[in-house]
Parts: C-alpha cells; structure tokens; sequence
C-alpha cells in the first residue's frame, strides 16, 4: 500500500511539472494597422499600437506624416511616411519587455533593401541589410529575425548602392503592412509562473524514486 501511494505522488508531480512546462508556450501577437483606417497624414510624432505591439516613426517627415492606406493586393493598411521620412520605425511590445521573433511584412516607396537594428535593452544586438524589397504596390516581402530583443528598427533607406548600414538619420521610405512578434515566457525577463510549484513537482520526483528503490532494496531481503 504504502509503495502505491508513493507511485501516486510520483505520478502527481510529473502531471504538475507538464503542466508548468506548458506555461512557458509562445504568445503571439499581430498588428496590421486595420484599427487606423485610411487616413492620407495620420501624426507621424504619434505613435500606434494594436495588436500588443507599437510602432512609433522616430524622425522628421514631408509635412505629410503617415500613410495608412492600401499598399498591397493582399492588405487593406500600411503604415508609410508619406512622400518620404528622414529616420526609421521603432517596434516594441506595447507593454514593454522582450520577445523572441519579429515579422515585417514590407513594401516601398523608394525601392531599395530593407535595413533593421535590433536593440536588447540599450545594447544593439544585431544590424545590417536583410534584403530587397520590390518597390510599389501590390508587392511585399516578409522578413523574420529570431533571438532576444526589446525592440526592433525598420528603415528602407533610398540612397547609395545596397547593401546598406542601419542609419538613424537616413532618408527612408518603408512602408509596413503587417507585423508579427512572438514571446517565450522561458526566455523572458522575471520568474517563470508557477516556478515555485515545479520546482516542488521535481522534489516529489524524487523522493518517489529514492523511497521506490528503498521498497525494492527491501523486497528482495525476503
């Protein structure tokens, strides 16, 4: 009797320690700028948030601010500097924190490659030039960086031969379709929930393992 029930704590804390290890799945969120409609100079100093995440153009504009209407076959917003911007997109999780991946789905105005800055913190992680980006309505390319960031840069700069270096004060005509960024609880700053009870589940482990193979020790004195 007393081996059974230490089978039935062992198997109650293997069920606990799943159940944690699920808590650390991917959230993901989505902005594709639906919740602004078309508006031809939408504030380019206001910053826009949907979806769980913000963008905010860092720079100057044409006096035009942000486009928001159609760029592509297959969306229906963007978020473009009208007739042309000097500076870059800054994209964060609304409610700050890090993230694991980001998305952009990208057009352009000017033609030209698409140049990004990752950012952990104040420390950049990463910056280059990802790629062309077909210039003009209705095409789009979608790129996706991976690791740990708190916030990520977009620009595409319209001047001098690719590739090109991420340049905070560079002329730029980057237009956003849609953007994707998805979070590891696991990898996240701070305790992971429920740590307390897994670490508790793991004790339980194995106590039911040192106390099963005192019970079989004793078994086979008989």
């Amino acid at each position: 009797m007393q081996f059974k029930k230490t089978l039935t704590l062992g198997a109650l804390a293997v069920a606990l320690s799943g159940m944690f290890a699920g808590a650390a799945s991917a959230t993901t969120y989505f902005n594709d700028f639906s919740g602004l409609g078309v508006q031809l100079a939408y504030p380019g100093n206001r910053g826009y948030s949907q979806g769980g995440i913000t963008v905010q153009y860092v720079g100057t504009f044409n006096d035009f601010g942000i486009f928001t209407g159609p760029w592509s076959a297959s969306s229906n917003y963007s978020w473009y500097p009208n007739a042309g911007g000097i500076g870059y997109d800054a994209v964060t999780l609304t409610g700050g924190g890090a993230f694991n991946s980001v998305t952009i789905s990208a057009g352009t105005g000017g033609g030209g490659d698409l140049q990004y800055r990752l950012l952990n913190g104040s420390t950049v992680v990463a910056t280059g030039d990802a790629g062309f980006i077909a210039l003009g309505s209705p095409v789009s390319r979608s790129f996706t960086f991976t690791g740990n960031f708190t916030e990520a840069d977009f620009q595409n700069l319209t001047s001098g031969p690719p590739p090109l270096t991420f340049s905070p004060r560079g002329p730029d005509a980057l237009a956003i379709l849609s953007l994707t960024i998805a979070t590891n609880t696991a990898n996240s700053p701070g305790p992971v929930p429920g740590a307390g009870l897994f670490g508790l589940a793991l004790l339980l482990v194995a106590g039911a393992a040192t106390t099963a193979r005192g019970l079989l020790a004793r078994s086979r004195r008989f």
